[in-house]
């Protein structure tokens, strides 16, 4: 967030073959073009997560 390009982020838990689930911020970063939010503004971390976990059997 302190990044001046940055205008907002989200951190999220992925499925990781060695610790089951792993923190998405501290292990890659993403670029996208606005935050999925809910009416009140609350970022939809299960939407985010959709595209890590698509194919795997495993849903942490």
């Amino acid at each position: 967030m302190r990044h001046p390009a940055a205008q907002d982020c989200a951190v999220i838990g992925v499925p990781d073959e060695k610790w089951g689930e792993a923190v998405k911020a501290a292990k890659s970063v993403d670029f996208i073009a606005a935050l999925p939010r809910n009416p009140v503004g609350k970022v939809l971390k299960k939407t985010l997560r959709e595209p890590c976990r698509a194919g795997r059997a495993r849903k942490i």
